[in-house]
């Protein structure tokens, strides 16, 4: 993964958290992303709206209630995506985080980033 402009990019400061290895953010339905981290951010952003969409209409269809996060684990790394107010942030994780350690991680991370 390849981080440039990290310095002004205003996801610098989130990624600051131990064991962050890449963010994006989402507006809403809107083509705009922002990211951290991330090589090719389209590819990554297009499959989060399309999950998120997919998982949305689910939770619709289940009476679930609101679609608020989805955590995943693969062989490289955790991934979890949150979504507040219109907005999504997908956060990736390096795998050798204890998942305690990354879900208490993630909490300040949404904070910080929804005030």
């Amino acid at each position: 993964m390849v981080s440039t402009g990290a310095s002004k990019s205003p996801l610098a400061d989130l990624a600051s958290f131990s064991g962050v290895e890449f963010l994006l953010t989402l507006e809403g339905d809107k083509q705009k992303h922002d990211s951290w981290g991330l090589e090719n951010a389209e590819k990554v952003a297009d499959w989060v709206r399309m999950s998120s969409k997919h998982l949305r209409e689910l939770g619709e269809l289940l009476n679930a209630g609101q679609l608020q996060r989805v955590e995943g684990s693969g062989p490289q790394r955790y991934i979890v995506t949150v979504s507040s107010k219109g907005r999504d942030l997908c956060v990736g994780f390096h795998r050798s985080m204890s998942q305690d350690i990354m879900r208490e991680t993630i909490k300040k991370i949404v904070s910080k980033w929804v005030s």
